[in-house]
């Protein structure tokens, strides 16, 4: 059955001049899972990864936190769940928010004017809500990294939003929408319009009525 996400009838705007940094993190830069504390430990490497210093050279960038005072921009920054133990590892700028355990997910949807990533599924939810992404793929060419491997979605083909490789390409393409008042482009919002079969507040209740339906014909032994 198309139903659509239900979880997708609980998001809602309320947009602030406000700009979200939310990146996926790297299985390959974390040891295995602690059953005491259920953390997963940073790897010596850490340090010395390509993922850890372009984030640290993004969020202590003087042109980007230059221009978001110049436009009236707020910047935070949401790590993985699984780095939230970590996050005070992150050097960050001081006017950068760095959220962590207790954070509403919703609610960085429905106040984030833009959202940068990786490669974080978060961008699904918030497309919803048709407002520009900006996907920031800075070590798609390193051949550690998991994400870079071909298969059904295709950033530049199929992506709901910008994609940039470097971090002053990063910058530039986020001052550019600071600048336009993060207007999402039309190129990207009718993907978006394209990518979901339903964009309304009823996807719960396709789905119930889906499973009433299927109950009627028998199909879970219930008549």
């Amino acid at each position: 059955q198309l139903c659509g996400m239900a979880r997708y009838d609980g998001l809602y705007s309320e947009t602030e001049k406000l700009i979200t940094i939310a990146p996926t993190w790297r299985y390959n830069l974390c040891g295995p899972m602690d059953d005491h504390t259920d953390v997963y430990p940073l790897k010596p490497e850490f340090d010395d990864s390509i993922y850890y210093n372009y984030f640290k050279s993004l969020l202590t960038n003087q042109r980007l936190m230059d221009a978001a005072e110049e436009y009236g921009y707020k910047i935070q920054f949401l790590p993985h769940p699984i780095l939230f133990p970590h996050k005070e590892k992150f050097q960050v700028n001081p006017k950068i928010k760095v959220l962590g355990y207790g954070s509403s997910f919703k609610e960085v949807y429905a106040k984030s004017a833009l959202m940068l990533t990786d490669y974080s599924s978060l961008v699904f939810d918030f497309a919803y809500l048709k407002k520009p992404i900006v996907y920031t793929l800075f070590d798609y060419f390193d051949k550690s990294n998991s994400y870079n491997s071909s298969g059904y979605y295709d950033h530049e083909k199929d992506g709901l939003g910008d994609v940039t490789y470097t971090l002053d390409d990063t910058v530039d393409c986020l001052i550019e929408y600071m600048k336009n008042d993060c207007k999402i482009k039309d190129k990207y919002l009718e993907r978006i319009k394209n990518f979901y079969a339903y964009h309304d507040k009823n996807n719960a209740r396709r789905i119930m009525e889906s499973i009433l339906k299927l109950e009627e014909q028998g199909v879970f032994g219930i008549r």
